[in-house]
């Protein structure tokens, strides 16, 4: 079970304000360049599959196609339900199901026969394993020139995973992206996060104690009621300058 806690925040101290746009614009960089990345490595995988998998692609828009009027079959029987106030399905849309059912069940077998095909293929697996140590090597170097922050660049590498996914309709889970599918840039907005990596985690008691070189909740003194929200400023670690962290101070409310 994850606790989450949220306080109202100021503007950052010490030309803090600054810090934040560049940790920001350079995760929106970042963000984009994995995204290209995976849409070019998408493109050259469809091609080795092209290239070892004679009759794959026809295979997989036959099985998306089936999906999809499965897909209209069940939602026709969820509006006939409604329009008739009633659980019962009819036999014609019954066999319709069936069909539709079945008609998959064919052309993901015919799909699975071509991809088995290549299962025990050394030029296709190599091909595949130099594609993805391709991959590999391209999204460290992409994290090593990053204009951001080690939390940041992790948690947008979580972002673009998460974008290499769409939902399966008709089970409600994520798969990974389809080739005539990729994802998608995001255009700059100004918005983003500032997020830091704690590693190990961090007790509240750490916390509190402002020695932590990651993370820090500071309280200054003041005269405010203790039923009040308390003043507070988070430090958080957003580089370095030799072995010294360099923080953002960000003033907020503490809410008991």
């Amino acid at each position: 079970h994850t606790r989450v806690y949220a306080s109202g925040a100021k503007l950052p101290l010490d030309g803090g304000r600054d810090t934040v746009e560049r940790e920001i614009s350079g995760a929106h960089k970042y963000y984009n360049q994995l995204i290209e990345i995976e849409r070019g490595h998408m493109v050259k995988k469809a091609e080795i599959r092209r290239q070892f998998l004679s009759g794959l692609a026809e295979a997989e828009t036959a099985v998306a196609a089936a999906e999809k009027h499965v897909d209209e079959v069940g939602e026709a029987i969820q509006k006939a339900k409604v329009e008739t106030k009633s659980n019962r399905v009819s036999l014609e849309h019954k066999t319709a199901l069936k069909y539709a059912r079945e008609v998959l069940k064919t052309q993901r077998g015919a799909r699975k026969v071509i991809l088995s095909s290549v299962k025990d293929n050394q030029a296709y697996l190599s091909a595949l394993e130099s594609l993805h140590q391709e991959l590999l090597a391209a999204k460290r170097d992409a994290y090593a020139g990053a204009q951001c922050s080690w939390g940041t660049r992790l948690k947008t590498a979580q972002a673009v995973e998460l974008a290499m996914t769409i939902e399966n309709p008709l089970t409600g889970q994520r798969i990974k992206r389809p080739p005539d599918n990729p994802p998608r840039f995001k255009r700059w907005t100004g918005d983003g996060l500032v997020a830091v990596q704690l590693q190990k985690g961090m007790t509240f008691q750490e916390l509190m104690l402002c020695q932590d070189t990651r993370l820090r909740l500071e309280f200054p003194p003041t005269n405010r009621s203790a039923k009040r929200a308390r003043p507070c400023i988070f430090w958080l670690r957003v580089g370095s300058e030799g072995r010294n962290p360099v923080w953002l101070k960000v003033p907020a409310y503490w809410h008991r």
